[in-house]
Formats: structure tokens, sequence, C-alpha cells
């Protein structure tokens, strides 16, 4: 509940409500400047908005465990630890898990008399953090509003003295492998953009062909915003039904991306820098790169009172500790990890990223304008200067800024534990229809 002192009141939350979108760049929210309109609930409430938050890895098995534990992925490891990585490893179960002696938010949650749940359409969230929760369903193929209705069901057979943590994973605009209509593709059925064209499977496209590539991004990307502004929609539903109740006021709710998608902005760097037999099509989707269009995510934070837009880069590891100083329990990690509240003025500082998916293992750090890619395979390194160039389309030659930045970077350990685990053939299904093929 919120809680007041004489005039003053104290921003304490009875309930959580974590909404992250899957595939969401920043770049594509009116809010924060998109051509199209693509988020008109997002653009019209007030939120304490972040549009230059940055994802800690390129896929979400990784993304979420640093989302929910505070934690960049050289700290918590979750994910693909060798120099190669492939969807083959996931399929397989040779995936890292989030170690057992890490907290995460919804278990601190628990330890102290909340209940817990997520609803995700997205298979690897419950592969990562499924078992984090006091219950995690995963509806593969689910609609953002089938998801809001299982999230109203179970927030309601929840409600009572105690709080409520609920994670919700709209997975609408996960890119898809196909648009036929057999395939169980929850369209919306909306299309404010023009109608999609048909888009063929991404392995029958001949991606060396220009116009081929091209006629497909776009309309790969026009599904993309039509999926997008039908989850606004839902968001706002989600929202409304707290207001009926007479419980967004006491609710903190946060929207993000687990990371963004690319639509072919970097084909040809992705390419000469990646394995053709692993990676193809180059430098599109998610999984494979670490460029803008795939790290920067939105966060917003909405019901605190606060407006403000902060355009400072932080973490999606931020949203750990700031989620707990905004409910002002007497809870705490066994072990703090790498975030720094959102609340308290956080100080320019390096920012890091990896977790490839599919591909050659990189890392990436940020400092003040720098944004420096590390690439393991090949030992080479690309250095940007966002300020001057934000479409990371002309690496600079800094040795000095190179050197001094590279030597922070710290890769993922190797797997020191047999990491093979029972996957179903049902799941192994999942996986494919989200693209994640072997």
């Amino acid at each position: 509940m919120r809680i007041t002192g004489g005039n003053n009141e104290v921003d304490r939350f009875s309930d959580i409500v974590l909404l992250i979108v899957d595939c969401l760049r920043t770049d594509h929210l009116s809010r924060f400047g998109y051509e199209w309109e693509t988020t008109p609930f997002l653009d019209s409430i007030e939120a304490f908005a972040f549009p230059q938050a940055v994802t800690t890895a390129s896929w979400t098995y990784p993304a979420v465990s640093s989302i929910l534990s505070g934690r960049y992925v050289h700290e918590h490891n979750a994910g693909f630890t060798g120099l190669e990585r492939g969807w083959d490893e996931l399929h397989e179960g040779r995936v890292n898990p989030l170690p057992s002696d890490i907290d995460t938010l919804p278990e601190i949650f628990e330890r102290n008399g909340w209940t817990t749940f997520c609803h995700t359409a997205i298979k690897p969230v419950e592969m990562a953090v499924g078992d984090r929760y006091g219950t995690c369903t995963c509806i593969h193929h689910a609609k953002g509003a089938e998801l809001v209705d299982e999230f109203l069901a179970s927030w309601d057979e929840a409600s009572g003295d105690t709080g409520r943590f609920a994670h919700v994973h709209f997975g609408d605009i996960h890119g898809w492998d196909s648009t036929h209509e057999d395939d169980g593709r929850p369209f919306a059925s909306a299309t404010p953009f023009g109608e999609v064209g048909y888009l063929p499977e991404k392995d029958t496209v001949s991606w060396d062909n220009l116009r081929a590539r091209n006629d497909y991004l776009a309309e790969y990307e026009r599904l993309y915003d039509t999926q997008l502004r039908y989850v606004d929609d839902q968001i706002r539903r989600l929202v409304e039904s707290l207001s009926d109740r007479g419980q967004f006021d006491d609710t903190l709710v946060v929207v993000l991306g687990d990371h963004g998608e690319a639509f072919g902005e970097h084909f040809k760097e992705v390419k000469q820098t990646t394995n053709p037999a692993r990676t193809h099509p180059f430098g599109v989707s998610h999984g494979g790169n670490l460029f803008e269009e795939v790290l920067n995510v939105p966060l917003l934070i909405l019901g605190t009172g606060e407006t403000e837009k902060i355009t400072r880069r932080v973490s999606i590891i931020d949203l750990f500790p700031t989620v707990l100083d905004w409910v002002e329990l007497p809870i705490a990690p066994r072990q703090p990890g790498s975030g720094i509240s959102l609340r308290t003025e956080t100080p320019d500082r390096r920012i890091y990223a990896g977790g490839i998916g599919d591909g050659y293992q990189q890392q990436v750090v940020y400092s003040g304008q720098y944004k420096l890619i590390k690439q393991f395979y090949n030992d080479e390194t690309l250095l940007y200067n966002l300020e001057t160039d934000p479409d990371e389309r002309q690496p600079i030659d800094d040795r000095d800024v190179s050197s001094s930045l590279e030597a922070t970077l710290q890769p993922n350990k190797e797997a020191e534990t047999d990491l093979n685990a029972d996957i179903s053939n049902d799941t192994r299904r999942q996986l494919e229809d989200l693209g994640y093929r072997e």
C-alpha cells in the first residue's frame, strides 16, 4: 500500500508487476520519437522513463536471469559459455543454469510472504527462471490478450494481506519464422500500418540478393510494429484492469524489453565476423550480435509519481535494487549484485553486455560516449563513439581508449558442471517455432 505521513507520501508498494516485452527496442516506441504511433498508451501514461537502458545479453535466457538477479552475464554465467555458440546447445539442454546461490527478486519476495507468479509466451523464460517463482506457466504462442487474462485470474486469486510479485512476458513481437495461417502465430487482427505482406521462412530468403533482403526486412519490420501496437493495447488493458479494481495506486508496474531485434542494420558487419554455418541470416532477429538495435531497450516505471525522462545510460540490472528500494521492506539478497538503484543519481560508470546465443563469443563495455565490442574468436575489437556515430557505422581507431576498456572485460567462465538437461520433444518444437533452430 502507499503509506502517508503528515503531508508527505512515502512510496511503498504492496504489489509489483513486471511486464517484459520480448525483443522490444527503444527506437520503435513512438514515446521516444518513432515515426509510427506504435505505443499510444505508453506515450500517454506518466512514467519514470529510461530510453537508454542497456540489456546484458542478446537473447532471453541470460537477459531475464540478469533482470531478476541484478547481475551481468559474466557474474551469473547463465547461458552459453563456449567460444562458439549455437541453438543446438539449447535444444540439447547444454545451457548453464542460474546458480542456486544467486537470489532473484521473486525468491526474495517469496521468503517474505509474498505470492509470486509468472506467465510467459516464451519458453526460454521458463527454462531460465521458472523455478524461481511460486508458479510459472509457459503458454506457447499465447497472444498478449491470453497472457493478460491469465495474469488477472492469478492476481485475483492471490489477493489478500500479503503482497504479489507478478511477471508477464509478452512474445507477440518475437521474431517467428513464418506468417502462414497454420503456424499458430498470434497475429494482431488490426493492421494500423498497412497489411503485412507474406513472409517466407528466413532460411528460404536469398540474403545476398539486396532486393529480396530489403523486401523481406521491410515487411518484417512492419509486422514488428503492428504487433507492438497490439502489445501496447494489452498493457493498457492490464493497467486499466488494476485501476478498475482500485489497485493501481498500490502497484509498482515496470515495462521493459529483455533485448531488442535487428532488421539487418549491420548485415555486412555480422556476416564478416560470424560463422556462416551457424548464424544465417546475418544481422536479422537477435542472439547473434551486440549492436545497439539488440542492446538498447526501454525501461518505464509506472505509478511512482515520477515523470522524468533520464537520458543517461543505465543497465537492466539496475531494476533489481530499484524495486527493492521502492518497496522499502527489510529484505536483501544473500549476495548483492552490481546494479544501482535508479532512485539515486547513478554515476557515470562502465556498463557491460554479452550473452551471445548464436555465433562467436563477444562482450561489450560502455564508458561515456564510447562503446567497445570485443570479438574473442579473432581477438579483435570494434570501438564506436556513440555521440557522433549512434548507428555504429564507422569504427574509430583509438588504441589508448580501446586498451583501457578491453582491460576491464570479464568473459564468461567455462562451465564446470554437466549441463545436459532432459529436454522434451515438445520443448524442442517450441524453441524451433521461436526461431531457435538447431
